[in-house]
């Protein structure tokens, strides 16, 4: 069976495009950390990790620096399941679809122990607009299972 040159160009182009569109940045917080970190290009995203442990709460702020830049964000455990959005075809996009000047995400009492990973992106999880660059300013507040908080 004969290979299509054609076919295997296709092929090239599209892993091509997958490793321009899917730019990753890893960062690791502490309980109470705030960091800087900007988008650069559409379709990024920056992956936060961050050392729980069960019956703790986190809870998160995205604040960016200027007033266009939209973000999403998705929360999972140490098991690699999505805990946010639990439903991520119902969920709202609140800095897209309502125009928030900040994303503010509030978990659950946590069920494991372990590294979670916060995933924050510039872009809608289904259509491919308002991929915008911008910095932005992430700080975390944890409530230990003892009621004790870290951050502010």
């Amino acid at each position: 069976m004969k290979k299509h040159p054609l076919i295997l160009l296709v092929v090239a182009c599209m892993i091509c495009s997958i490793q321009i569109f899917a730019q990753i940045r890893h960062s690791t917080v502490a309980c109470g950390e705030r960091i800087k970190q900007e988008f650069n290009a559409g379709r990024e995203e920056h992956d936060i990790t961050i050392r729980l442990e069960a019956g703790d709460t986190l809870s998160f702020k995205v604040v960016p620096a200027g007033d266009y830049l939209n973000v999403r964000a998705e929360i999972w455990d140490p098991a690699h399941g999505r805990i946010f959005p639990e439903d991520p075809y119902r969920y709202t996009e609140p800095m897209f679809k309502l125009h928030a000047r900040t994303l503010e995400i509030t978990t659950g009492r946590l069920s494991a122990n372990g590294t979670y990973i916060i995933k924050l992106f510039n872009h809608y999880k289904v259509y491919r607009k308002d991929e915008k660059a911008g910095e932005y300013t992430f700080s975390t507040v944890c409530t230990r299972r003892d009621g004790t908080m870290t951050g502010n």
